[in-house]
C-alpha cells in the first residue's frame, strides 16, 4: 500500500448570498503530481500520483464560486503540503 502525509487546508467552500444553483471553478498552482477529483465539485478530494518515496510537494488551489446569475459570491483557496512515506 501507498501512502503519504501531510496537510491540506482551506477556508471551505461555502458560497456567500447570490442564488442557487452555484457554480464552482478550481484552479491549481504547483506540482503536476497533485490534482483534485473535480475541477468544478464544491468539496473535491485531492489526488496524487507519481509520487515516489522522499518526494515532497507544495502549491494551492484557489476557487471562484458563482451563482446562477454568473455573479462571484466567494473566492477562497486551500493549500497543500504533501510528503510521500511508502
Amino acid at each position: 500500500m501507498s501512502s503519504a502525509s501531510g496537510t491540506a487546508s482551506g477556508p471551505g467552500s461555502n458560497p456567500i448570498g447570490g442564488r442557487p444553483p452555484y457554480i464552482y471553478s478550481w484552479t491549481k498552482t504547483g506540482s503536476s503530481k497533485i490534482s483534485l477529483s473535480s475541477l468544478t465539485a464544491q468539496n473535491p478530494m485531492l489526488i496524487w500520483s507519481g509520487l515516489i518515496v522522499g518526494d515532497y510537494v507544495t502549491g494551492s488551489f484557489d476557487l471562484v464560486v458563482r451563482d446562477a446569475d454568473g455573479l462571484k459570491t466567494s473566492l477562497g483557496s486551500a493549500t497543500y503540503d504533501i510528503t510521500r512515506t511508502s
